[in-house]
């Protein structure tokens, strides 16, 4: 499967889960942009980006140093690519083969569960609503 920016469009709005369990991070955002580049890097900027407290304790922070996120085409060109369902929700699931590199993405839709932004410690609603 070959992701481009218009296989991302639908997930605007949506979320980005970023799963590293080699590196022991966990985070994800609102998605406010998702592109791939004319190089093949995808990036992906958030509305608000929030970070595991722990791995997989399911405790969020707010997190500030994470509101990008890119990777190279060669991380992703040889990934395995699946649209199924996590929680019921439609997703695109991309973890690359790379033993260098352990980052699985988890991109949900608008209408999906997601991580509900008021249980994120830190993150003040009225942030999300600051247009720029």
């Amino acid at each position: 499967m070959n992701i481009t920016t218009q296989t991302l469009a639908p997930f605007i709005g949506g979320q980005l889960e970023v799963i590293n369990p080699t590196d022991g991070y966990h985070y994800r955002g609102e998605i406010k942009t998702a592109e791939v580049g004319a190089d093949g890097t995808l990036a992906v900027k958030f509305k608000w980006t929030a970070r595991e407290i722990g791995f997989m304790t399911r405790k969020w922070v707010k997190e500030t140093t994470h509101t990008t996120y890119k990777a190279s085409r060669k991380i992703f060109s040889s990934a395995r690519f699946i649209l199924g369902r996590k929680d019921g929700d439609k997703i695109l699931s991309m973890k690359p083969k790379s033993k260098r590199f352990d980052d699985t993405l988890i991109f949900s839709l608008p209408e999906g569960k997601g991580l509900d932004p008021a249980k994120v410690q830190g993150l003040e609603l009225h942030e999300l609503c600051l247009v720029e």
